[in-house]
């Protein structure tokens, strides 16, 4: 995966930039950047705290990864499933259509339910 991101790009892969640019473009409700952000954090990568300091990037440990990457796969979905928040895109080469963000809904259901029942088990657990 490295290898093909240097290959696509021309620079390596670093997880704790790439949150960081995720971080501020899920700001904007960009539904590609919020999947993008959610997947990062709910394989828990750029979780390494001494990584965070020349981003400032808030350290948080794996649960809290969960639980971010929870909320925001339900922002993702709210965004998706409510067709007056889609975003307008210009008809350019390259743009996402409505289509294309509809698209996600499916991936992103399937990783909020997962995250769901990765949560519930744990809660369970602590009982």
């Amino acid at each position: 995966m490295k290898q093909a991101h240097k290959d696509t790009f021309g620079v390596d892969a670093n997880d704790v930039e790439a949150r960081f640019w995720l971080e501020q473009s899920a700001q904007s409700d960009y539904p590609p950047s919020i999947l993008q952000l959610a997947t990062l954090l709910g394989q828990h990568r750029a979780l390494d705290p001494g990584a965070h300091q020349e981003h400032g990037l808030r350290t948080i440990d794996e649960a809290q990864a969960d639980q971010l990457s929870y909320a925001l796969l339900a922002k993702l979905l709210a965004i998706l499933k409510t067709s007056g928040n889609l975003p307008s895109l210009p008809s350019q080469k390259d743009q996402w259509s409505n289509s294309q963000f509809n698209s996600l809904i499916p991936q992103a259901q399937a990783m909020y339910e997962k995250l769901e029942k990765k949560m519930s088990d744990s809660s369970n657990k602590d009982l």
